[in-house]
C-alpha cells in the first residue's frame, strides 16, 4: 500500500480503516505490512542528490516493511515526512533511531560518518550496508572534531568505551567502501587516521578493531594489522585467564573474550602467520577445557 495514501486515511480516520473492539471502541488497523512511495527517478537524478557510486541502486518504487505487529505514531510521522518531503531536503538518521523504529528502511540509506542518509534507493537483499565514500571521507578525516581521544589523563568509563566500539566501526566502514570502489590509498588514509584519533593507549583495542586488523591485511599493511591481532591476543589471555580462574560466575565476560580469542585466531591464519594462529589455537583449546569444567 502506497504510505502516501496510509497517513491521510489514518488522518481522516478512514472508516475502511477502522475495526470496532469488544468494548465499541473503534481503533485503526493496518492494512498491510508491506507499504510502498514512487518515486521520480528522472527529477532525482536532476537534484543529482545519489552519489554516481550508489546510482545503480535509484528506483522508481521504494518498499518498505513493518517489521512489527503495530505501527508506532513516531513512525507514522516519519513515513508522512518522507512522502511529503519530495527530497528537496535531506533527512538524516542515527544507527540507534534506525534500529528502533517499527518500520525497516535499512535498504533506503547510506552512511556519510555516524549519520545516515535517506535517498531514493533500493539495496539488493546481498548489500546490506553502503557509504557514500565522498562524504564520508570529508566527516571522519577533517569535519569531525576528536577532542580528548588522544589525551591518557582523560578517564573514560566503561560505557564511553563500548561507545567508541561503534566508532571504530565507523571507521572500518570507510576503508571497506573505498576498497569496493579501488581506491586503496584513501582506504590506507583513513585507517591510519582511526588509529590516530582512537589510539590504543588510551582507548584499549576493542572487539571492532579485530576488522580494523583484518582490513589492514588486505590492502597490504600486513605488519600493522598483525601487531594488532596479537596485542589483543596478549590482553585476551590474560582477561581469560583471570576469569575462568578467580571469576568463574562471570559467564558473559568469558563468552565474550573466548568468542573474540576465536575472531582472531581466525583473522591471524588469514593473514598468513600460522605459527601465531596455531599458538592461538592452543589457547582456545586451552579455554575450552577450562569453561567446560565451570
Amino acid at each position: 500500500m502506497p504510505f502516501s495514501r496510509l497517513v491521510p486515511y489514518i488522518k481522516q480516520e478512514h472508516p475502511a480503516l477502522q475495526v470496532e473492539t469488544k468494548g465499541g471502541d473503534k481503533i485503526n488497523t493496518l492494512p498491510s505490512k508491506k507499504l510502498s512511495l514512487a518515486v521520480n527517478v528522472d527529477q532525482i537524478k536532476e537534484k543529482q542528490i545519489v552519489p554516481d557510486t550508489i546510482l545503480p541502486f535509484l528506483s522508481s518504487k521504494l518498499n518498505i516493511n513493518v517489521a512489527k505487529n503495530a505501527i508506532h505514531k513516531s513512525d507514522l510521522m516519519i513515513l508522512d515526512l518522507i512522502a511529503s518531503n519530495n527530497w528537496v531536503r535531506p533527512i538524516y538518521f542515527t544507527y540507534t533511531a534506525l534500529n528502533s523504529m517499527s518500520i525497516d528502511i535499512s535498504h533506503m540509506v547510506v552512511q556519510e560518518g555516524y549519520t545516515y542518509r535517506l535517498l531514493p534507493i533500493q539495496l539488493p537483499d546481498h548489500l546490506k550496508h553502503t557509504a557514500n565514500s565522498e562524504a564520508m571521507f570529508a566527516n571522519m578525516m577533517s569535519t569531525y572534531q576528536w577532542r580528548g581521544t588522544k589525551n591518557k589523563k582523560v578517564y573514560y568509563s566503561s560505557y564511553h568505551k563500548n561507545q567508541m566500539i561503534h566508532t571504530r566501526s565507523d571507521f572500518n566502514q570507510l576503508p571497506t567502501t573505498l576498497l569496493e570502489e579501488g581506491n586503496l590509498k584513501k582506504a590506507k588514509e583513513a585507517l591510519e587516521r582511526s588509529l590516530e584519533v582512537i589510539p590504543d593507549d588510551t582507548t584499549p583495542y576493542d572487539v571492532a578493531s579485530i576488522n580494523t586488523a583484518r582490513i589492514f591485511v588486505e590492502i597490504g599493511e600486513k605488519e600493522i594489522g598483525l601487531g594488532i591481532a596479537r596485542t589483543m591476543v596478549k590482553r585476551v589471555d590474560k582477561e581469560l585467564n583471570y576469569y575462568t580462574t578467580h571469576q568463574k560466575n562471570e559467564s558473559e565476560k568469558i563468552r565474550q573474550n573466548y568468542m573474540i580469542l576465536n575472531m582472531l585466531s581466525q583473522t591471524i591464519r588469514e593473514a598468513g602467520d600460522l605459527d601465531e594462529a596455531n599458538k592461538t589455537e592452543i589457547l582456545l583449546r586451552k579455554y575450552y577445557d577450562r569453561i567446560s569444567e565451570i
